[in-house]
This record gives structure tokens, sequence and C-alpha cells, in this order.
């Protein structure tokens, strides 16, 4: 019997047809996951493995601990797979492309990615809703201010 999602009411409806390999991470196999959550997460920012640090560098291996201000973290895989492996000694399992993933705060895992994976992320709230989007500062060395904004670095 594999344990509940911690707060259901936080996953859309029509994720729940998942399996919970953790108590704290619940995953929709690619072909239960919704056309709109598809939809929905495409517009979210893409992470790629290869430039997550890696220890050792290239193995595909790191841990992550799932432990911000939000509530959860939900994915889209759009390539590769991994194995996730939790800290806590549960059993490891596997995610891939197509699948849906939320990550609850709380859960640590080791990743053994197997092959190089791309996926949206979107942070929510407990009450559901989707975190303030957060632009992606430089703090500077002199005053510690966000200076994005007057960075030669980005674009406009």
């Amino acid at each position: 019997h594999l344990p509940r999602c911690p707060v259901p009411a936080l996953v859309p409806e029509k994720l729940l047809v998942s399996m919970a390999p953790h108590e704290l991470c619940t995953v929709t196999a690619a072909a239960d996951v919704p056309d709109d959550f598809k939809a929905l997460a495409t517009a979210w920012p893409l992470w790629d493995s290869k430039t997550h640090p890696q220890k050792p560098r290239g193995s595909g291996k790191f841990r992550f601990d799932y432990n911000g201000t939000y509530a959860s973290e939900r994915v889209l895989i759009m390539s590769g797979a991994a194995t996730l492996k939790p800290t806590d000694g549960s059993p490891s399992f596997d995610i891939k492309a197509g699948d849906a993933v939320t990550f609850w705060n709380g859960f640590s895992c080791d990743w053994r990615v197997t092959k190089r994976m791309t996926k949206h992320y979107a942070y929510y709230s407990e009450d559901g809703k989707p975190e303030e989007e957060y632009e992606t500062g430089i703090a500077c060395d002199m005053c510690s201010a966000d200076c994005f904004a007057e960075s030669y670095l980005f674009e406009e």
C-alpha cells in the first residue's frame, strides 16, 4: 500500500491518478498527465540536468532538499530519466520523460540522472496557488542590493 499524498487538496484533481512512491513525492505517469497540465507547465522555467552541480562532476549524481518557502514544487519532465533515492531510507524510484512529479516541502533525495533530463518546474504555496514569480537577480558585491536591472550580463 502506497502512502497518500500529505496535502491532496494542493494537487490538481486530474493529477490524483498518481502513485506516491514516498509520502512527500507524488508521480503521475506520462500516460496519465492531463493536456491542460502539460500546457500550463510549458510556460514554467526549464531546468537542465547538464547545468546542475553534480558530485562527482558529470556523474548525474546530486542531493536535493526540497525545503524552500514553498509548499510544493511541481514539475513536468520533458526529456530524460532519473532514479531518486529518498534520504530517509525509503525505496528508490524512477521518473522519466512525460511524468508529472510533485515534490512536497521536506522531501530530500539523492538524484542519479540516468539520461540527461530537462523539466519545467514551478513552486506552489499551501493554498495550491503558484508562488509569486521570482526574478533571478544578482546581488551586488558592494551594497548587496539586487542589481538585476542594471547588470550588463542580461539583455532586456
